[in-house]
């Protein structure tokens, strides 16, 4: 099952990337409010959507169409993982939390601090919640966690970060016009041959590494070594059943067999979509 969230509380979901429906909304004219919705994960059989702004939301689903709302944090929450066993999610004013029973209530909040984190990924027994300062002067900023509980130091410089995501053993965050790779989440290189404006966020689809800009896909199977793949432009948010599932300002879903290719399959209908995730339910 996919499921995509966005602006106004929206939630919507497809068994096979291609029919969508039981669409949810909560205010069709929704913003930047504690209605949206930024982020979406998928563990132990159910899909936890999070989000907010003035303070958090998450809300839990098993079947993709019903949803209970949980324990509303005390600032917006931008993306939700599993790590070893349980999920952790980080958000604005360096909001990171977890919990232990399956997204029903949260603890551990780490201190106040003065940045926003835009994502975060996991893998290898390790969290990386990666970001940005705020002020006059934005920088990057990532720390990383292997409990949700303790938290390394920041750690800041660069052009802000605005996702990350994990696969072949490396952390892969992508920003203002910044790719930047890591084993550990803490000390970060340049993603060779990625460079431009207007990057999209980095997904880790596919058994690849993908980062859109205007003309196509920057594209690596290792985090290291990347090529440009010019191509019909749509921001890949998630992968599954042989399909990429690919976004369009503000509520267009797409999906493509081979990031060429690719079919409309849902627009015009409410407000933006923001992020994909894939699993499965039990009916």
């Amino acid at each position: 099952m996919f499921v995509a969230v966005g602006y106004g509380g929206r939630r919507m979901s497809s068994p096979d990337g291609i029919q969508w429906g039981h669409d949810i909304v909560v205010d069709p004219n929704g913003g930047d409010d504690d209605n949206l919705f930024r982020g979406v994960g998928y563990a132990n059989g159910a899909f936890i959507a999070v989000g907010g702004s003035a303070k958090g939301q998450n809300a839990v689903s098993s079947n993709a169409q019903d949803w209970a709302f949980h324990d509303p944090a005390t600032a917006w929450l931008a993306d939700v993982v599993l790590l070893n066993g349980a999920l952790v999610t980080a958000g604005g004013n360096g909001l990171r939390q977890r919990s232990l029973d399956g997204g029903l209530t949260w603890v551990d909040p780490g201190d106040y601090y003065a940045g926003h984190f835009r994502g975060i990924a996991a893998g290898n027994g390790l969290a990386v919640a990666a970001g940005h300062t705020y002020g006059n002067s934005m920088s990057g900023l990532s720390t990383t966690t292997t409990d949700g509980q303790t938290w390394t130091p920041m750690v800041v410089g660069g052009t802000p970060f605005h996702s990350v995501a994990f696969g072949k053993n490396v952390f892969v965050a992508a920003g203002d016009g910044r790719c930047s790779t890591s084993a550990d989440g803490q000390t970060w290189t340049d993603c060779a041959g990625v460079s431009g404006s207007g990057l999209d966020a980095v997904v880790f689809a596919n058994d690849q590494f993908i980062v859109g800009n205007a003309s196509g896909y920057f594209l690596s199977s290792d985090g290291l070594s990347w090529q440009h793949q010019d191509a019909e432009h749509h921001s890949v948010a998630a992968f599954g059943l042989g399909l990429y599932i690919g976004l369009d300002w503000p509520d267009k879903i797409y999906s493509s067999p081979d990031l060429t290719t690719w079919t409309i399959r849902q627009q015009n209908t409410g407000p933006a979509f923001v992020q994909v995730a894939f699993g499965s339910v039990v009916p």
